[in-house]
């Protein structure tokens, strides 16, 4: 089970008011390649590795907002 992303843990319509859902399948068949892609840029970029060259003013936004989405949950999980 996973916690539900709209009403963290709390209960809504989402999630049938328990606050989780039941992952019933591998979550890897969820994620299309591209996202694997994006995983990857933001595995390397955590070693100053940029998908694109330059520093972070290089990147496009919706990167840097993608990845520190990625550094939250990843952080979240690791607790």
């Amino acid at each position: 089970m996973i916690q539900c992303g709209q009403c963290d843990g709390a209960g809504c319509d989402s999630c049938g008011e328990v606050g989780r859902h039941i992952v019933k399948s591998c979550p890897r068949k969820l994620i299309d390649g591209e996202m694997w892609s994006m995983i990857g840029d933001f595995s390397i970029s955590n070693d100053g590795l940029w998908p694109v060259a330059g520093g972070t003013l290089d990147q496009t936004q919706s990167f840097l907002n993608a990845r520190a989405i990625w550094q939250t949950e990843v952080s979240r999980l690791n607790q």
